[in-house]
C-alpha cells in the first residue's frame, strides 16, 4: 500500500495511544481540528512485523525530537542575535 499524507500538529493536537489489553492491537492516534491520523496494524499482521515497525517508529521519533531541539535552539540563537 502506498499513501501520502501530511499532518501538521499545533497547540490543539492530541497524541494518544488507545490500548485494548491483549484483545486487540493498540492504535496510535493524532488528532487536531484539521484532521486525524491513526496508526495501527491488522490483528493478522505477524507480531514480529509489528514489533519491527514499532522499533523503527521509536527510532524515527527520537531522531525527529533531536532535530526539533537543534532547530529550536538555532532559531532561539538567531532571534536573540537579531534583537
Amino acid at each position: 500500500m502506498t499513501m501520502y499524507a501530511s499532518f501538521h500538529p499545533d497547540g490543539q493536537t492530541y497524541v494518544r495511544a488507545h490500548t485494548y489489553g491483549t484483545d486487540d492491537p493498540p492504535i496510535l492516534a493524532l488528532d487536531n481540528p484539521g484532521g486525524s491520523l491513526s496508526v495501527a496494524v491488522f490483528s493478522s499482521t505477524p507480531v514480529a512485523e509489528h514489533r519491527a515497525f514499532v522499533a523503527a517508529l521509536l527510532a524515527a521519533v527520537a531522531e525527529y525530537a533531536t532535530a526539533v531541539d537543534a532547530w529550536a535552539d538555532a532559531r532561539a540563537v538567531s532571534l536573540t542575535k537579531a534583537a
